[in-house]
């Protein structure tokens, strides 16, 4: 059996730390042994470490940390560095001094990063560490969406550069999705062919247990109007104003409510938008929940109002719960869980009306629950794990510098 690693920023109420969760438990399940490692121990996540993990903390306060790798590293470090050097600095830069001592102490055969900053960090402490670990990277997100939404020194002299120069250094690249796969390729000027896809781990045999506990709101047993189910972190990429709105439309022609699961920075803007809307009888923001599948499982429909996603780990997450499911056709991944259109309504993104619509269509001809079932089950931790490992664990015989693209396994 191997020894493997993942290593994350921390572990906030977010879909990249639910994926790399999930892939955690699954593979120490199949009896190899697991380690994750974090910037710092922190987050509602916390709680939901499986006991069959070894957590590493690095305690991880400031990117300043990183400092002493210029001495060592040189030329090989100055990209990161100059970055360092700026006031937006991410702290988990700070963690490769200790990410290093932790791979050349332990050499786990594979560590697997994900988001951008996490991922520079592997690349750098690997190279401080020397050894032979494999590492992989994970990206998340349309990285031409971020840099596009960053400041103006991210986006010229700090973002492009440093993935441009740190990415092609990994033995491995994993996108979410297909169209993440293809503006990596942009971004970093790698051949597509070099960077796999494979679709997020988000079924486990959990969710249906999950689903069937009471929702914790009473929304749920007031005998009140259906209810629409949203959830994200609340900041602007969510576009939950877009949502906002078109839900003003929708409950003008339908009695309906709304609840918005999520924490964010966002929250008093969208509060003041509740008010100005005249929606606060109708409209709820309960914050983070443990077990959002109760809150699906027993809501008229999921709407996802998001500018860019890489996958959207609720998606499935919904369909899995029987929850029909409305989405703006952003990039990428929304569009190809459902597969064009086949398993849930899309409509464009950043337009209200277009949203209002969409949602009347479904409230009036959903898809049957169980078509919806079936769909999720093709995103199952098990089949993602199946992929994860070919891409950790290559063949002597096969084993690349970059691992070839394929298709993701969905039928």
């Amino acid at each position: 059996m191997a020894h493997l690693s993942f290593f994350l920023r921390g572990l906030m109420a977010g879909g990249v730390e639910r994926v790399m969760l999930n892939l955690a438990a699954a593979m120490a399940a199949r009896g190899h042994r697991i380690d994750l490692v974090v910037g710092r121990l922190h987050g509602p996540f916390v709680d939901q470490i499986p006991p069959t993990v070894r957590v590493i903390d690095l305690k991880t306060r400031s990117a300043y940390q990183a400092l002493p790798i210029v001495a060592r590293l040189g030329d090989e470090a100055w990209p990161a560095a100059r970055m360092l050097l700026t006031p937006h600095a991410h702290s988990i830069l700070g963690a490769v001094p200790k990410l290093a001592q932790y791979l050349a102490r332990e050499r786990p055969d594979a560590l697997l990063a994900g988001i951008e900053w996490p991922n520079i960090a592997a690349v750098l402490a690997r190279r401080l560490a020397g050894g032979s670990t494999r590492i992989v990277l994970g990206v998340h997100d349309m990285l031409s969406q971020r840099v596009a939404q960053a400041n103006l020194l991210q986006r010229v002299s700090v973002v492009p550069p440093l993935v441009r120069h740190y990415y092609p250094q990994a033995d491995a690249i994993v996108a979410v999705s297909n169209g993440v796969a293809i503006d990596t390729a942009q971004i970093t000027g790698l051949p597509p062919a070099t960077i796999t896809t494979i679709y997020n781990p988000v079924i486990t045999p959990a969710i249906a247990t999950l689903a069937e506990q009471p929702a914790d709101h009473a929304w749920f047993s007031d005998g009140g109007p259906p209810i629409i189910v949203a959830a994200g972190r609340l900041k602007p990429e969510k576009d939950f104003i877009t949502l906002l709105h078109a839900f003003d439309r929708v409950r003008r022609q339908r009695p309906a409510r709304l609840l918005i699961l999520g924490e964010g920075w966002q929250r008093p803007v969208l509060h003041a938008l509740i008010r100005r809307l005249r929606l606060h009888a109708l409209v709820d923001m309960p914050g983070f929940v443990a077990n959002p599948f109760a809150f699906m499982a027993r809501a008229r429909l999921f709407v996802l109002s998001s500018r860019h996603e890489g996958f959207a780990n609720v998606i499935p997450e919904a369909m899995a719960c029987g929850c029909p499911v409305v989405s703006t056709d952003c990039p990428s991944g929304p569009g190809e869980i459902l597969d064009g259109g086949r398993f849930g309504t899309l409509a464009a993104v950043g337009d209200p009306a277009a949203l209002a619509a969409a949602i009347l269509a479904t409230w009036d001809a959903a898809p049957a629950r169980a078509i919806l079932r079936a769909r999720a089950a093709e995103f199952s931790v098990e089949r993602a794990t199946d992929q994860y490992l070919k891409v950790m664990l290559p063949s002597a015989t096969s084993a690349l510098s970059m691992v070839q693209v394929s298709e993701p396994e969905i039928d």
